[in-house]
């Protein structure tokens, strides 16, 4: 959902910078943890304060020791409390953390579970993927995707606030959004409430300006293809500020609760928290980036969605705020197949006197097999398009994390006055997404049912609905069929 305040959309903050993909602080970094030498000749613990312990056996003896470490792109460098300064090449190989150069190289393994920040801190594991089958089992009439049958419906899912979350007049968990996935596709995760997973007593100010996080996947049923939707992380950049120019603060230290990082474009966020962090790169051999590109117009969308909201709540603007907005494509093999995954991302900056508090809006990233990502595209973008938060869960949340909507007194009246707006804007955030991940394909439309809603459809087919909200498509539909009613298309987006 939205966070407030942010209403204005400056230029970024000039003090963003563009480091090498690979760069990241050390509570982002997927070092992070306990390593080993199968032969017992390097042990290594990096911690996410930036502190590390190191236990290296030569021929001289047993030398042990800690200090202070970071990554620079593709190199460790260690600051040693003796005074030494060490510099090495690295790089992650099949699970293994590979350090030194080509001619002399260390492999270690990691020493039990790499830990998390939260319990929350990752969107679902992806499912297990079922091979391709033999060209003799696969089956007969169906239009294909590879080998399997494309999905010829769709069906409404409702996410509900499960997690001893919010509640409806009745007591019934809330729901928090709604959305149209193909129907056979499996949902997993939702909204997590980080109080049911932390002392409260613990809760830092971060979390509790964000105390609820939003994660999931929709995938098809034989894990080929994958729509993962990742939770928030708050960072917040101190270069600006003494206590971090004398060392107090090191980066992936906190700060008010907020991960000690320099901003970083969206892109860079991609590559340097969310692909090793969040979706977790272990099972990503031979990456390759093909394509990261910058969506100006997706950042000035989302920001005039925060716009939106502060201003029914009656709520100032914040100067020097911006959203910045970016794609990335990147081709790895994973367990015998060549897959493609798209990542897209929108961060939002607040630049304070001293330092820029920095986090994500929006994440998402679809894969699926190279050769067949075209073909699964037009199925994930259906989904994407057609999630629809329930503005009454929102406004809750709002109250929860924000004083001057916690000012609100007539919560229906204020959801009727933002319910027009937000949508409208969300349908053009929909459109410019849907431009920039699905470009020179099947153009997408608004088609009309009886029931008087709306659907975001690709083009080029024949849909029909029914009374629960299910829409299936096919160039034969039976057309007097009472429990379906065809769908009407409206002028093309």
């Amino acid at each position: 959902p939205p966070v407030a305040p942010a209403t204005q959309t400056p230029d970024p903050p000039q003090q963003t910078p563009t480091p090498a993909p690979a760069a990241t602080p050390a509570d982002c970094s997927p070092l992070l943890g306990q390593w080993r030498a199968a032969d017992g000749s390097m042990e290594a613990n990096f911690k996410a304060d930036g502190r590390c312990s190191y236990r290296i056996r030569g021929e001289e003896g047993v030398e042990t020791g800690e200090g202070a470490w970071k990554v620079e792109g593709d190199h460790l460098k260690v600051h040693t409390d003796g005074g030494d300064d060490v510099d090495l090449p690295w790089r992650l190989e099949n699970g293994q953390l590979v350090l030194g150069p080509a001619d002399d190289q260390t492999r270690l393994a990691r020493v039990g579970p790499a830990p998390a920040t939260t319990p929350d801190a990752t969107p679902p594991a992806l499912p297990p993927v079922t091979p391709p089958q033999p060209a003799g089992n696969r089956p007969n009439g169906d239009r294909l995707v590879g080998d399997l049958p494309m999905p010829s419906s769709y069906t409404p899912y409702r996410c509900l606030d499960v997690d001893n979350g919010f509640k409806d007049a009745a007591g019934r968990p809330m729901e928090v959004f709604n959305m149209l996935m193909p129907t056979g596709w499996r949902f997993a995760g939702g909204v997590k409430w980080i109080l049911n997973y932390k002392d409260p007593r613990l809760l830092t100010r971060s979390e509790l300006l964000s105390p609820a996080r939003i994660a999931f996947t929709v995938s098809e049923p034989s894990g080929r293809c994958v729509l993962s939707v990742y939770p928030e992380e708050r960072f917040v950049d101190l270069r600006g500020s003494p206590a971090a120019n004398m060392g107090l603060y090191p980066q992936g230290s906190r700060y008010a609760g907020m991960i000690v990082c320099d901003a970083a474009t969206p892109d860079n966020y991609i590559l340097g928290w969310v692909i090793p962090r969040q979706r977790g790169q272990t099972d990503m051999a031979n990456p390759q980036v093909v394509a990261r590109k910058e969506l100006p117009q997706a950042a000035a969308l989302f920001a005039k969605e925060v716009e939106i909201l502060n201003r029914a709540a009656g709520q100032a603007a914040i100067a020097n705020v911006a959203h910045r907005a970016a794609m990335v494509t990147v081709d790895y093999d994973s367990g015998g197949v060549r897959w493609r995954e798209m990542f897209v991302s929108v961060l939002m900056y607040i630049q304070t006197p001293g330092c820029t508090m920095w986090w994500h809006r929006y994440t998402i990233s679809a894969r699926a097999p190279r050769d067949e990502f075209a073909s699964w595209q037009r199925y994930v973008v259906t989904a994407i398009c057609s999630i629809r938060f329930n503005n009454a869960w929102l406004v809750r949340y709002l109250q929860v994390t924000d004083e001057a909507f916690a000012k609100i007194q007539d919560v229906d009246e204020y959801i009727r006055k933002i319910d027009h707006d937000i949508w409208a804007n969300r349908e053009q955030i929909n459109l410019r997404i849907h431009r920039d991940m699905y470009p020179l394909l099947a153009p997408y439309a608004d088609y009309l049912g009886a029931d008087g809603k709306t659907r975001y459809l690709p083009t080029g087919g024949k849909y029909q609905a029914n009374r629960r909200g299910e829409v299936r498509e096919g160039d034969n539909l039976p057309e007097h069929d009472p429990e379906w009613q065809p769908l009407k298309l409206l002028e093309p987006q």
